[in-house]
C-alpha cells in the first residue's frame, strides 16, 4: 500500500544529501501520471462552455469518478486528509471579504457552467500591490500548493485574455477522501498536468 503526501513545505535537514533526496523523491512523484483522467478534464470543459445538457454532465461525472475511485481502490492509494492553506507563506487572513462574505451563491450550481452571475469561491490576496505577480516582500512569485491529498483532473494552461472560459490558467483537483472539488483559478503558470497526484 502506498501512501502520499503533498507536501507543503520542505522541512531542510542539516544533512543536505537527506534535502536533495526528499527534493527528488518529491518531483518524482509530482511528474509522473497515476490515473487517467483526460475524460473528466474533456467533460469539465463542456460544462463550463455550457456545450453539454445537465442531466447528460451529470450522469457522465458520476460515471467519470466511479471510474475512478475503482482505479483508486484498485492502486490501494491512501489519500491523507490533512489539510493545508493553499498559498505558501499565506494564512486565512489572505483571504477576501469578511467573515466569508466573499463566497456569493446567488443559486450556484456546478452544471450550469460559466452561465451564472455568483462567486462560488474565496479570493486569496498576495502582496502585490505593483500587480507583478510577485510577493511584494520576498520579490519572488507565491508558491500555491494542494490544500490536500488529491488527483489534478482538470487544467487550462493556454488561457488568453477574451476566452469563453473563464478563470484563467486553473487547476481543478479531485479528493476522494472528501469527495469534493477544489479549484485554483487565475494562475500565472499551470506546473501540474492532468492526472498527477
Amino acid at each position: 500500500m502506498y501512501t502520499f503526501h503533498i507536501l507543503h513545505e520542505i522541512i531542510q535537514s542539516k544533512i543536505m544529501k537527506h534535502f536533495i533526496l526528499l527534493f527528488v523523491f518529491f518531483n518524482l512523484i509530482a511528474q509522473k501520471n497515476f490515473f487517467n483522467t483526460t475524460g473528466i478534464n474533456n467533460l469539465y470543459h463542456e460544462i463550463a462552455l455550457g456545450s453539454i445538457e445537465k442531466q447528460n454532465a451529470k450522469n457522465k461525472i458520476k460515471e467519470q469518478l466511479l471510474a475512478l475511485n475503482v482505479e483508486i481502490s484498485q492502486k490501494k492509494i491512501v489519500f491523507n486528509n490533512i489539510l493545508f492553506f493553499p498559498l505558501k507563506n499565506y494564512s486565512l487572513k489572505s483571504v477576501g471579504g469578511k467573515d466569508g462574505n466573499g463566497y456569493i451563491n446567488k443559486g450556484y450550481n456546478f452544471f450550469d457552467g460559466n452561465k451564472h452571475t455568483a462567486h462560488p469561491a474565496q479570493d486569496i490576496f498576495i502582496h502585490d500591490i505593483n500587480q507583478d505577480n510577485l510577493d511584494d516582500a520576498t520579490q519572488n512569485p507565491v508558491g500555491v500548493v494542494a490544500i490536500s491529498d488529491g488527483i489534478i483532473v482538470a487544467v487550462e494552461t493556454t488561457w488568453k485574455q477574451g476566452s469563453e472560459m473563464r478563470g484563467g490558467n486553473y487547476v481543478l483537483m479531485y479528493t476522494p477522501q472528501y469527495n469534493s472539488f477544489f479549484y485554483y483559478a487565475h494562475n500565472e503558470k499551470v506546473l501540474v498536468s492532468v492526472g498527477q497526484l
